[in-house]
């Protein structure tokens, strides 16, 4: 079953927008405490009454809006083209993630092959382990690659920033 998830979604991870990020199939430890937090808090039935509240919830903002709408001179057009609005973004809000997704599995497919010439790299002596391409520009990078040379004291500064707290 974890197989599974993995293979569908193990290209998210938390920050996943950073691509140098750990993704859960790179480490899937980082979804235990996820899914233990999840046991804990879920009781029996809690999905169904989590969407009734939510169901409500939405209902009593909508006729608050329509209510003070109302107070409005042309109310009546207003509030048709709210309702509208309204049911447009009930409608297609839950398709606001597919293109995150898709961009997260592109992401996934750009780090795999990253990582694949940074390997190349490291076996080469060119750097000293895979990840010191995260302290490259694409540039710097690709010209690594092209020429089999990576300055190491500009790696070691970027990584030393990094792990200093200064990004830039």
């Amino acid at each position: 079953m974890i197989q599974n998830f993995l293979s569908n979604y193990g290209m998210r991870c938390s920050g996943e927008i950073d691509v140098t990020r750990a993704r859960w199939s790179e480490a899937p430890s980082t979804l235990v405490p996820v899914i233990l937090s999840t046991i804990r808090n879920l009781a029996p039935n809690a999905r169904a009454a989590r969407i009734e509240r939510s169901r409500r919830e939405v209902e009593e903002m909508r006729e608050d809006l329509i209510q003070r709408l109302e107070q409005v001179p042309g109310s009546r057009r207003k509030t048709r083209k709210l309702l509208r609005m309204i049911d447009r973004l009930h409608n297609f809000s839950g398709y606001r993630e597919y293109p995150k997704y898709l961009m997260m599995r592109h992401y996934w497919i750009l780090k795999q092959a990253m990582l694949t010439e940074a390997s190349k790299l490291a076996e080469d002596g060119v750097i000293q382990r895979p990840d010191d391409v995260y302290y490259l520009s694409f540039e710097e990078f690709r010209e690594a690659i092209r020429t089999g040379h990576v300055d190491a004291d500009l790696v070691a500064r970027w990584r030393d920033a990094v792990d200093s707290g200064i990004d830039s």
